[in-house]
């Protein structure tokens, strides 16, 4: 089922641009709508509209070409979070609506291998077409709720990226300088290092809607502040085996 028109609103850059490469491949009709462009024209045909802009702007979009979309259309998102733009797509229109979630950023080749999440909410007909067209280009496909992503990305990017965030400004509170450490680097370190410049590069923002608008972070950094103060306390002490054992790894040299 390939013979309609999809929209990608966003689709000039980042994952709306791979989205508009990945379905025009998948042999659909695909054209990319960036937000300054009319809306209602843009969209004015397509059976499938896919809101791939950035966090901050998403739910203006999806009040935007919602009410242009009819029920046997789709409206769908790319967003890393799930909860409001669902919420927010559901609200806005009378077409079904999915969440879409490729966990991989818009510089792949091929999704085979690759996990894509879907929320489909609203979504009796289109689901089975969202999930063959990934599954059919090899890509991991797992089906779950809007409440349950966004608390497992709480941990896979929100405590991920916050881990990284803390590293950098503690970094810059040393003293010492990069050119510096370059003399001393491990492999380990570089691969710490550009982990670092990718998360507080042009990517920052992003990252940073990423902890900030996830509803379950509050948890998360509760657990991140009680786990560095128990680290803080085993250190202070000096107890090697307790660190260890703290660490799982107490068993391991016995």
């Amino acid at each position: 089922m390939t013979d309609f028109k999809v929209a990608v609103i966003g689709g000039g850059k980042g994952m709306g641009a791979w989205c508009v490469k990945f379905l025009s491949e998948q042999g659909c009709t695909v054209h990319a709508v960036e937000k300054g462009d009319e809306i209602k024209k843009a969209v004015s045909g397509c059976h499938v509209v896919v809101i791939a802009v950035p966090i901050h702007v998403t739910r203006e979009v999806i009040e935007l070409a919602g009410p242009l979309l009819g029920p046997d259309d789709l409206l769908m998102d790319l967003t890393s979070l799930k909860e409001e733009p669902v919420k927010w797509m559901c609200e806005s229109t009378r077409a079904e609506v999915i969440g879409c979630h490729p966990l991989f950023g818009p510089s792949v080749d091929t999704v085979k291998g690759l996990n894509v999440v879907l929320c489909p909410v609203r979504a009796p007909h289109w689901i089975e077409w969202l999930r063959e067209l990934f599954v059919c280009a090899g890509a991991h496909v797992i089906e779950t709720t809007p409440h349950r992503h966004d608390r497992i990305m709480s941990v896979i990017q929100g405590l991920n990226h916050l881990n990284t965030m803390t590293m950098y400004a503690a970094l810059q509170k040393t003293g010492i300088a990069p050119d510096e450490l370059k003399d001393f680097t491990t492999p380990l370190f570089l691969l710490k290092q550009s982990i670092i410049d990718k998360t507080v590069g042009d990517q920052a923002k992003l990252h940073a809607e990423i902890i900030l608008k996830n509803p379950h972070m509050r948890e998360m950094l509760a657990l991140y502040e009680k786990s560095l103060s128990e680290i803080k306390d085993l250190i202070s002490r000096g107890d090697v085996e307790k660190f260890a054992e703290y660490l799982g790894e107490g068993n391991q040299n016995e």
